[in-house]
């Protein structure tokens, strides 16, 4: 019986040495693949690896370790290749990329006071803002135009190199919301789109959306174009006038009460009745072409357009701001044709007009 029990203590007396001991290997390689060590590891230790094959692709390593035991081993690997091993149990390990311990820094929010150039901004909605009155130079514009602008932005295209053919992320083109102080805006070009029929004197502000919108705009599927004119009551009138190669221009601002009332006008009108500009010339070619207008020698007796914006504000006190705007646009073609065959003549009369108010 007591020998038994001597011999029942030195067999447990043994498994316990034996377990508390870790299994310890010599390792000794020089430039041998990552992927290969996890192997012989494997064979050695009795354990298994799972990790990526990219993780290990292309890694070498030396290593010359006496009686090693797996943890030392393992973060002795760890350090030179840049791995992370993570243990599941006794025998299953996963193997991960290293993460960069590299310090993290918050910083102070950065806000872009212009996209692609001064006086666009692009809102943290994703919509974008544009102040005709701060806009630089933009590339390929050599007037200011508002809708033309709108194509140098992300998504806006013109397929029939209009200003006003806008086609926003793939739309059409009366999938467009057009709005000048509320008022919606159905025809808004002139010289056959060519130019836009809103005068930048007069805009103060420009709100484009082109993905989701805000409820009151009602719903549209590609874009919305919210134009807003001067609000602001000058101190004393405020006079611009100019010309271009296309239209003479003129707008005024004059103040009636101080602080509290202002009138705002402006007017564009072409010229083409009086003297035919090298660039009205080249546009009318460009919109004439291919028509009967230019084939057959049509005769343009009158062909012009001109635009008319009145705003009047009235702020009776500093939380209050009452307004009245007006807009109309005119187009107007006539073109005679002869023929000479049997001494006819053929006139055809063209005249676009739009009016509308907003008060607000």
């Amino acid at each position: 019986m007591k020998r038994t029990i001597c011999i029942c203590f030195f067999l447990f007396s043994s498994f316990s040495s034996f377990a508390q001991s870790p299994l310890k290997n010599t390792i000794n390689y020089s430039n041998i693949g990552v992927a290969d060590l996890l192997k012989d590891i494997e064979n050695k230790y009795q354990i298994h690896f799972s990790y990526q094959d990219n993780i290990v692709k292309n890694k070498t390593i030396s290593i010359d370790e006496k009686d090693i035991t797996l943890s030392d081993l393992l973060q002795i690997i760890s350090s030179k290749v840049a791995l992370r091993f993570e243990k599941i149990n006794a025998i299953y390990y996963v193997v991960h990329k290293a993460k960069n311990d590299i310090p993290t820094y918050v910083l102070d929010t950065i806000t872009l006071k212009q996209y692609l150039t001064k006086g666009i901004k692009k809102n943290c909605l994703g919509n974008f803002t544009i102040t005709p009155k701060s806009l630089d130079i933009i590339a390929g514009l050599t007037e200011a135009d508002i809708l033309e602008t709108l194509q140098q932005l992300p998504g806006v295209i013109s397929p029939n190199e209009t200003a006003t053919g806008l086609v926003v992320r793939g739309g059409k083109l009366d999938q467009n919301r057009l709005l000048y102080d509320n008022i919606n805006i159905y025809h808004n070009g002139h010289f056959f789109g060519m130019f836009s029929a809103f005068n930048p004197a007069m805009i103060d502000k420009v709100t484009f959306f082109n993905k989701g919108t805000h409820p009151k705009y009602d719903g549209r599927a590609s874009s919305v174009i919210d134009l807003q004119t001067n609000t602001r009551i000058p101190e004393k009138p405020i006079y611009n006038f100019g010309i271009n190669g296309v239209n003479v221009s003129g707008k005024v601002n004059i103040p009636i009460l101080k602080e509290k009332l202002s009138v705002i006008a402006s007017s564009r009108r072409s010229y083409k009745e009086l003297y035919e500009s090298f660039t009205l010339s080249n546009i009318a070619d460009k919109v004439f072409q291919n028509t009967i207008i230019i084939d057959n020698n049509g005769i343009i007796n009158k062909f012009y357009f001109f635009d008319i914006a009145l705003k009047i504000n009235y702020k009776p006190t500093e939380k209050n701001h009452f307004y009245f705007s007006l807009l109309t646009t005119d187009n107007r073609l006539e073109y005679q044709q002869d023929f000479s065959d049997n001494f006819k003549k053929s006139f055809d009369m063209l005249s676009i007009k739009n009016d509308g108010y907003s008060i607000g």
